[in-house]
């Protein structure tokens, strides 16, 4: 619907649905790829790939009602989504930035996110209500995502992404320390406790942190740790690849972390760390040679 709004009404909402054709949706998406943002730059590949979908899925539906006989975006040069490359940090330098961390104000987010997989909206979107510490389970019931340059507060992205996982002892231990501490923030703002939903992530005075504040201050802290600078995203991919190093089942981890399929899990984490593969190399060598192996 965003897409839809944000990029395609407004540039093509005047034509009806009989005088669209293929090459006018190519024109569209020529123009989101050089000017669609709002200041004037192009829209990245991946984001107009998701426009070409919402347009055949749009058209698919009137041919569906009878208001088309054919679908012109099946002939349309759909643009190809660019996968940006993953560079998550290895275990090691994710317990090494987690460690360094543990006191800073905003701690706990790193460690959850780099000890379950969550997304960067799915975190910001906790509550206190959908963490229980007792039992060591929260649950995924919302999340706050940018849209049109805006916050807001959505269900999950699929129905996989609504979803509730076990937290290790340690990680309760981290959320136990930053309720405390919320607590006494609490305390020293009084009346000025500005909300009353109980976010999990909140300012001193309670307003549930902004998502790309989120992202800016993360890499800003892993800067001046002197930590290799990646994506706040990267701490996602770290603790996939980390599960299914360990072996961990695939499926489970692609329900952890919410994927509607776990096609797209295996598909997404195909990758394996050098020192893995170097590590099955050796194993498999020893196994097959024996004691010839040097």
């Amino acid at each position: 619907k965003h897409l839809m709004t944000r990029h395609v009404i407004p540039r093509i909402g005047a034509v009806r649905l009989t005088g669209l054709t293929a090459v006018r949706l190519n024109a569209l998406y020529a123009e989101l790829l050089t000017s669609g943002r709002l200041n004037g730059t192009g829209l990245s590949p991946t984001t107009v790939h998701f426009v070409h979908v919402a347009v055949h899925r749009m058209l698919k539906d009137a041919g569906k009602w009878g208001h088309l006989q054919h679908n012109v975006a099946d002939l349309a040069t759909r643009p190809r989504p660019v996968n940006k490359p993953m560079t998550p940090w290895s275990p090691d330098d994710t317990r090494k930035f987690i460690r360094a961390t543990a006191e800073d104000r905003m701690g706990a987010l790193w460690w959850l996110l780099a000890m379950t997989g969550l997304r960067r909206g799915e975190a910001c979107g906790l509550r206190w209500s959908d963490i229980d510490l007792e039992a060591h389970r929260l649950t995924v019931d919302r999340a706050r995502v940018m849209a049109a340059g805006k916050v807001v507060t959505s269900s999950p992205k699929t129905t996989k992404s609504a979803r509730t996982i076990g937290l290790d002892p340690s990680t309760i231990q981290m959320l136990r320390a930053h309720k405390a501490r919320q607590s006494g923030e609490r305390l020293v703002a009084g009346p000025a406790w500005s909300c009353e939903d109980d976010w999990v992530y909140a300012d001193e005075l309670g307003a549930p942190v902004h998502p790309n504040s989120v992202s800016r201050l993360f890499s800003m802290t892993a800067k001046a740790i002197g930590m290799p600078q990646i994506r706040l995203h990267d701490l996602r991919h770290g603790y996939a690849t980390a599960a299914l190093e360990a072996g961990a089942p695939l499926k489970v981890v692609s329900e952890r972390l919410g994927h509607s399929k776990t096609a797209i899990t295996a598909d997404i984490y195909s990758h394996v760390r050098p020192e893995v593969d170097q590590a099955v190399a050796d194993e498999v060598a020893g196994l097959i040679l024996g004691s010839e192996t040097a």
